[in-house]
Order: structure tokens, then sequence, then C-alpha cells
């Protein structure tokens, strides 16, 4: 898989989870045929699909290409921009028979009417809601991720997060993206179509997500070195977070 791709809190299940589809039974009338698990993909809400910002707070530069929408979370209001190209992006996967869970780090009172704008706008429907608990434990590391609360098999699930440290508990799953923030028009804005959207239609064929993400994951640390070098080389200062094309070279 060669396609180029780029580059929180802990959460819980909150609502009731779909159980994966029955197999059906064979030609023969007998058993069900085997069936692999289906292919799970865990989203952060947060700066991969949209990005919340005060209702009164304009983004710096030009940004009517974006859509936008406001929720009102008690006495406050929310503005929240959709990322360019999410509701195809969230109908293709839904389309390509992936369950798609959520995971954000807003609790329910703001985040639920976010989910069900984007499922309306997107004609989709999300397996299951994972909310921000209302009172997290002292011993619990709210910034990552537990893929296990999702009931499924991890050699089918991947993690598309753009914080790394959401990646903690289990690293092999996971599908680093660029954080999105309202601005300008950009190249950017066609990232989750031209460029997530392929990875994850690949990683749908394979039995066992893991070690593709593994051998993308040595090629971007790889690269990442062989730019600090060249940095180095040229005289450059420290390098910045990894562009838009990242993830898989």
């Amino acid at each position: 898989m060669e396609r180029n791709l780029s580059g929180v809190a802990g959460a819980v299940p909150s609502m009731k989870r779909r159980p994966p589809p029955e197999s059906p039974p064979d030609a023969a009338g007998g058993a069900p045929a085997a069936r692999a698990p289906p292919f799970t993909v865990a989203l952060d809400l947060e700066h991969t699909l949209v990005c919340p910002t005060a209702a009164d707070c304009a983004p710096e530069g030009p940004h009517d290409h974006l859509r936008s929408w406001v929720v009102r979370v008690g006495e406050r209001e929310v503005r929240v921009y959709e990322r360019p190209g999410v509701r195809d992006f969230l109908s293709a996967l839904q389309a390509l028979g992936a369950e798609l869970h959520v995971f954000t780090s807003g609790v329910p009172g703001y985040a639920a009417p976010v989910l069900d704008r984007l499922e309306a706008a997107a004609g989709v429907t999300f397996t299951a809601r994972h909310f921000r608990p209302a009172a997290p434990t002292a011993s619990a590391c709210i910034c990552a991720r537990d893929l296990r609360v999702l009931g499924r098999d991890l050699a089918r699930t991947v993690l598309v997060d753009d914080s790394p440290q959401s990646f903690r508990l289990q690293p092999e799953n996971g599908v680093p993206v660029p954080p999105f923030r309202p601005g300008p028009p950009g190249p950017g804005d066609a990232f989750l179509v031209r460029d997530l959207l392929p990875v994850l239609r690949e990683l749908a064929a394979r039995p066992d997500v893991r070690p593709e993400l593994d051998r993308l994951r040595r090629r971007r640390e790889a690269a990442a070195r062989a730019a600090a070098c060249k940095r180095g080389e040229n005289g450059g200062g420290a390098g910045t977070r990894a562009g838009p094309r990242a993830l898989a070279r």
C-alpha cells in the first residue's frame, strides 16, 4: 500500500453497541459459513472530523468554503466546523461495510447533537458513541483510547486520530492524521477523501491490519529520520510536525 497519507480524552461507551452481523447459512443449509470479522473504524471527533470553536470567535483568513453550525451547551454556544469532505468520507466508509465508532473528548450534552448532525448530513449511523467520562478516575489516562471497549476483533480494527497520545494502549492499530483547524482553502481540504479513504479501503481487505500499519509506521519513522539528517546537513532548525502526506511513503 503506497498511498500517501498525513500525519482527548479517555472514553466510555454510552450507547448500546450493535453485535457483529451473523454469518449466513451455507448453500447446503448447514452451519453458517465462516465469515471475516467486520472491519471496524474508530474515529476521533475533535480535530479529526470537526473542529469546535467559540461561536463568537471567527477563524483567521477566509473560511466561507467550510460548513459550520452552532450547538448550544448550557449558556454557551459552540460553532462546529466540518472538516472538508467529511460527509462523503463517512458515507463511503459505511458503503464499504465498515462499522463506524466515534470517540469524543466531549460530554454528551455537546457531542451528541454534533454526532446527530453528522449522521443526518452524511446519511450514516454510528455503531456506538464513546463520550468523555463525566467523572474520570484519578488513575485513568484520559488521553488514550482503549479499543477493547468496542468489543471487536483488534486484527480488523483501526483508530483514526490526530493525537499521538490516543494510540498509547494499542499503537499497532493507530492511523495518525493531521489535525483539522478551520482556515483558508488549501490542498489539505481533500485529505479525507483523497488520501485517507483509499488507505482504509486497502486495510479493509486485510485479514489483519496491524502488520501493514506497522510497516507504514516504520517507513514513516525512517523518512522522519532522513528528513532530520537532511535538515542537519543544511543547517536547518528543529523539525516541524509531519505534513499531510507523512503516513505512507
